[in-house]
């Protein structure tokens, strides 16, 4: 189990006040303003969610007298200032667990006061997140009086949950030749002491035979290098040649932390001798002066024939020669336009079309089917895509993800593109990745124009990511997020465009992919616990249908009751004739929604009722009440979403 360090402080300090709190929040509001970066920062950071409980279970109610501020990095996240001991009925807070989003390493701080005087009391604190648990105090046990004001203060850092190692390929080539360095560099972090970073260079992602020889360093904390490996000189080309990168631990036992990216292997380069260059620089030139001479001299044939005068008639009388006269130049024939060249068989310039030289693929992975949102049927050029399945099922298979595939049918390859998706308001994409390589979203806002979130997500040469040519595919995958205060199931659709290459870029459009989206069952129980009856209206105005309007008015008017019954079941002072009655309440309401609940809500409401009229303890009975709502919540979250 991971450990909290904590700092005890008691000094003196006066109550908190709703006003400090107003201006707490408005500081925050201000610096929200005036340091766009800083949000920026978060935005690239997601906020894990913790939970304070009175025990190792999350679900388990605080008892307080009387109230709380809960504060991370000085920053207050939650405060109860009634002045009412959680246990008294006339409390606004009952205690239910505290939820907020924080990160590992900020610092928590927590502060009891007594600003009505009289009795005290803590009860023990635990901090959750992700599986994880921690016991931060034993609280402060109940006791006759104390400090008018502040009994307990206490900072802690959060050290749940444990950041696992991590290594990603920040550089590499699209392609290398075989007997040159291949030149990568790696990033690592939240590493051990005594690990160990390996690369190499494979075949292919089945094939593991070498082309290289691996390249080991000792590493820790986190950090990044660049690695030369020394290619081998190969004869081949091989396409899907994969550099990988792993961990290795203290034992060195690969600790299944690895990066990998495709690249091109190509034959080694033959670079002949110098000699053999010379001579055939020797040659080059010999032959373009005998081409010269000859074109020459063709060229002053064809004149001489319109120029040369006629001989004279021999004579037979024989006499000695005369000497030849010297021979007068023959003149040279006028030019006035020169000789145009031969010109080439012109080629096509009609360019293809963008859905000729590009084709975008897109789909939707939906968790709650534990699979691909698909249309009237799923296109054929998607396969079956058991490798991105995978790839989802070992990140993160309960969220969404959009899923974009770009295929190139040009004869080279591209190297560098950029995405822009859009996306309704409530909706955001929070993460992309390409294969199994992390991207940094260059962009994340709101864009006024169409009224839409944008994501852009760029894709430069450097990152040594190549969509390879004549049919080559790329695959991105797309983080989707929405909180249940937005949407509950509602429709939503994700667009956009793909510019690829350099200037001029070829833009390819990203048809819009409709889904919907069904909310988490964590966002729904913390809007239950939070406020049913804004859940509850919610629901009515997003999945309202005038043929059973009334049936769902009932359905939603169980929340509040639920909600009544809980609470009265963490009441120290409960009745057990009260408590029954509310259940009836309980049941008579969703009796009168019997279209929706018969197959499995009411079943066990009717179970427990049963169940609390046998008992006798107060104690128990109100021990059961609470295992039943928490049953029930679950259920009224399956059946939120089978409704139409």
């Amino acid at each position: 189990m991971s450990t909290i360090k904590t700092t005890n402080h008691r000094v003196t300090a006066l109550p908190s006040t709703r006003s400090q709190y107003h201006a707490t929040l408005a500081a925050v509001l201000l610096l929200y303003i005036l340091a766009p970066n800083i949000v920026a920062a978060d935005e690239r950071t997601p906020l894990i969610d913790y939970t304070i409980s009175a025990s190792p279970s999350p679900e388990t109610p605080l008892v307080v007298d009387d109230d709380l501020e809960v504060k991370v990095n000085e920053g207050t996240v939650f405060i109860d200032d009634d002045g009412y001991a959680t246990p008294d009925g006339r409390a606004s807070w009952r205690g239910d667990p505290i939820t907020f989003s924080a990160l590992p390493g900020d610092e928590l701080e927590i502060i009891a006061t007594n600003p009505g005087g009289g009795e005290i009391e803590l009860s023990a604190l635990y901090l959750h997140a992700d599986g994880e648990s921690v016991q931060l105090s034993d609280g402060v046990p109940n006791a006759p009086g104390g400090d008018p004001y502040e009994f307990f203060r206490e900072r802690f850092t959060i050290t749940i949950p444990a950041s696992s190692p991590s290594v990603y390929l920040l550089d590499a080539p699209s392609s290398v030749h075989g007997g040159e360095d291949l030149e990568v560099t790696i990033g690592w972090s939240n590493v051990p002491d005594g690990w160990k970073l390996a690369a190499s260079l494979e075949k292919s992602k089945i094939d593991k035979d070498r082309l290289a020889d691996d390249i080991e360093r000792m590493i820790s904390g986190s950090d990044e290098a660049t690695f030369n490996l020394k290619v081998y000189p190969v004869n081949e080309t091989y396409n899907q040649a994969r550099v990988w990168t792993c961990l290795r631990d203290e034992n060195d036992n690969w600790a299944s932390v690895f990066a990998s990216t495709n690249m091109t292997v190509l034959p080694a380069q033959q670079i002949p001798p110098t000699y053999l260059l010379a001579a055939a620089a020797i040659i080059l030139i010999a032959l373009v002066f005998v081409i010269t001479s000859r074109k020459k001299k063709r060229l002053e044939s064809a004149a001489a024939k319109h120029t040369r005068p006629t001989p004279p008639e021999p004579t037979s009388i024989e006499t000695e020669p005369e000497p030849k006269p010297e021979p007068k130049p023959e003149p040279k024939p006028e030019r006035t336009q020169p000789i145009p060249p031969s010109e080439p068989i012109p080629r096509s310039t009609a360019v293809p079309t963008p859905i000729d030289q590009f084709t975008t693929l897109r789909t939707v992975w939906d968790p709650s089917i534990k699979d691909f949102v698909w249309g009237a049927g799923k296109p054929d050029e998607y396969g079956e895509l058991p490798r991105i399945k995978r790839w989802i099922e070992g990140n993160n298979p309960n969220i969404y993800w959009f899923l974009l595939k770009i295929v190139n049918h040009t004869d080279h390859p591209v190297t560098e593109w950029n995405i822009a998706l859009y996306t309704e308001q409530a909706l955001t994409i929070t993460e992309a990745h390409i294969d199994e390589k992390r991207v940094r979203i260059v962009k994340s806002d709101f864009d006024t124009d169409t009224n839409r979130n944008v994501c852009v997500v760029a894709v430069p040469p450097e990152l040594g990511v190549s969509i390879p040519a004549n049919g080559g595919r790329r695959s991105m995958y797309f983080k989707i997020d929405i909180r249940c205060e937005d949407a509950l199931k509602m429709e939503f659709g994700v667009f956009g465009v793909v510019k690829l290459g350099k200037s001029p870029q070829v833009e390819v459009s990203i048809k819009e992919k409709r889904f919907t989206y069904a909310c988490k069952y964590g966002d729904f129980k913390n809007m239950f616990l939070e406020s049913p009856d804004v859940l509850a209206s919610q629901m009515v105005e997003n999945l309202k249908n005038p043929d059973n309007l009334e049936i769902m008015q009932n359905f939603t008017n169980s929340f509040r009751l639920i909600s009544e019954f809980e609470k009265y079941c963490n009441d120290r002072y409960a009745e057990s004739e009260i408590l029954i009655g509310k259940l009836e309440v309980v049941y008579s309401s969703f009796k009168a929604a019997e279209p929706i609940t018969k197959d499995e809500i009411l079943p066990v409401v009717e179970e427990n009722l049963a169940a609390l009229r046998m008992m006798r303890g107060v104690e128990e009975q109100k021990e059961r009440g609470i295992r039943m709502c928490e049953k029930l919540i679950e259920l009224l979250h399956i059946a939120t979403f089978k409704i139409g």
